[in-house]
């Protein structure tokens, strides 16, 4: 039986594309939803007659309104949801004119009851598959009481997953998010033994199936497909963190190594796999007083500098290449230099010799977030 809050949300929906008065009435004849508001609550014998009868649709005229209970000129149709009449809907108004916008009517209620109720149901599988997952990422997960959480929702504990974590560059809204998740798990997840979820406050959570024919670049080549997908749609840059495979009781760890995986993406690598780190872990190893002295002593002129501290980070991702640099910044290849020579000049690091540019490759890895680094009062030391 349809709910009277849906029933109005319909009526709100319609009202926008068709200018007739509109009624829609439960299984026991009542109206619970209409564009007169006084009509509400009251008995509408002729949908009563629609439900009763399984009419495909009743045409009520002037002459019907002085014998039938509630009723208005106009057509009654029922509504049809799952094999089932649920309701009917009725267009006041002459027969003869609204007759033509009958099936139209009926088509779109029916549509729009059933996209609630899909997304009812994707928003029942999402909180319950949350709920496991909670569970599944703790270090002493108990494998058999998840397994009868798992079937419950068809959901196959058996194969072996990584975990991958996608973010984003801005800030998002909840409302953003949940209209990203739900687009992606639509376009990309659906079908198949994959899970995806929304997890913290602006990340999704995805769970990669593992099969011998799965190899990294198809994990890559879906990702740019949802990065491009995002990035369209929501004009978003996503950024995404990867674990590495693991069995079924160890997905935890999985999850742990693409957060790690994460905090290395940026726009100039928007995707990392942990298993590709190598330096960036040994360097999360030293103390944050120690990164700080070595910031202090090398780079303190640049970093108040935003200018010169991005050309100095992009220079370093592009490899010291100074037209890919160039071309990253937006600016003349003849301003990179002069931004270089200025940055050499300052800092007093010349960028052709090696043991430099390793110096300053590991102070711009000090500067994140997860460290010691926080612009705060106009300077980054705190």
């Amino acid at each position: 039986m349809i709910r009277s809050s849906l029933a109005n949300s319909v009526i709100s929906e319609l009202t926008d594309v068709l200018d007739e008065d509109l009624i829609i009435v439960d299984v026991h004849g009542v109206i619970i939803a209409s564009t007169e508001s006084k009509r509400i609550d009251n008995f509408h014998e002729g949908a009563k007659q629609v439900i009763d009868y399984q009419l495909e649709q009743l045409i009520i005229t002037e002459d019907d309104t002085r014998k039938w209970i509630g009723v208005k000129a106009g057509i009654n149709l029922p509504i049809v949801f799952l094999g089932e009449i649920i309701g009917v809907i009725g267009i006041t108004g002459n027969p003869d004119n609204v007759i033509i916008h009958g099936q139209l009517v009926k088509k779109m209620t029916e549509l729009l009851i059933k996209e609630n109720y899909d997304n009812e149901q994707l928003d029942w599988r999402s909180r319950t598959l949350e709920m496991l997952l909670q569970s599944w990422l703790k270090i002493d997960v108990d494998m058999k009481e998840l397994h009868n959480q798992a079937k419950f929702l068809h959901i196959n504990l058996t194969l072996h997953r990584r975990v991958v974590l996608l973010g984003y560059t801005q800030e998002t809204s909840n409302w953003i998010q949940r209209r990203i998740w739900e687009d992606v798990y639509y376009q990309f997840f659906m079908s198949n033994d994959d899970l995806i979820v929304r997890w913290e406050k602006d990340k999704l959570l995805i769970l990669f199936a593992y099969s011998n024919r799965r190899s990294d670049d198809s994990i890559i080549k879906l990702l740019n497909k949802i990065q491009e997908f995002i990035y369209e749609k929501y004009k978003l840059f996503a950024i995404v963190g990867i674990g590495n495979k693991k069995k079924p009781n160890e997905i935890y760890l999985s999850l742990k190594e693409a957060y790690i995986a994460y905090k290395e993406t940026s726009t100039y690598k928007p995707i990392v796999f942990e298993k590709n780190l190598d330096l960036e872990l040994y360097l999360r190893e030293i103390q944050p007083e120690t990164q700080k002295k070595v910031l202090e002593r090398s780079l303190s002129s640049v970093i108040e500098d935003s200018d010169l501290l991005e050309t100095l980070q992009v220079f370093l991702k592009c490899d010291l290449s100074y037209v890919t640099t160039a071309k990253e910044l937006h600016v003349h290849v003849n301003t990179l230099h002069y931004r270089i020579n200025k940055i050499e000049t300052i800092t007093g690091i010349s960028m052709k010799k090696i043991r430099n540019v390793v110096l300053v490759y590991l102070c711009l890895s000090f500067l994140d977030d997860s460290t010691i680094m926080t612009q705060k009062k106009g300077s980054f030391f705190v």
